[in-house]
């Protein structure tokens, strides 16, 4: 399963170690000059310097969404430099996480290629509307 995520600071990278030890193939976007503060700890400092390792992950750069797959499938984690995430039209990934920590006010809406959004994950797929209208059949375990 591919998944794209927003951001490659710090905050997204712990994002991308967990997803990648789960067996997620991991893309990050990233600003062309990223604003990580902690580095060390950030992937988009593959963006700089070509690949960045952070707990024995290796990250490399990607100049096109093509060889993010390529990349992807080679058992790494990709990051391309694409602020405005134009790549999700070309990747088509499974799930999209917006995992940026903007400096200044930006819309990080989500765009019309995803149909829901939950907690700054859009997934691909669309729940019938009024899902959570619906009363439940039983009650849930300590409700009396």
């Amino acid at each position: 399963m591919l998944v794209l995520i927003k951001g490659a600071g710090d905050i997204a990278s712990g994002i991308a170690l967990r997803l990648f030890h789960c067996g997620f193939r991991i893309v990050m976007t990233d600003l062309e000059k990223p604003t990580s503060i902690r580095r060390t700890v950030c992937f988009s400092e593959a963006l700089a310097n070509g690949t960045a390792t952070v707990e024995d992950v290796t990250a490399y750069i990607a100049s096109n969404p093509k060889e993010t797959l390529d990349i992807t499938e080679r058992g790494y984690i990709a990051v391309i430099a694409d602020e405005n995430a134009e790549c999700v039209k070309a990747l088509c990934p499974d799930v999209v996480v917006d995992a940026i920590l903007a400096k200044r006010n930006i819309n990080t809406r989500p765009r019309t290629h995803s149909h829901r959004r939950r907690s700054g994950i859009h997934r691909k797929c669309r729940l019938p509307r009024g899902h959570r209208d619906k009363p439940r059949s039983q009650p849930r375990q300590g409700d009396t």
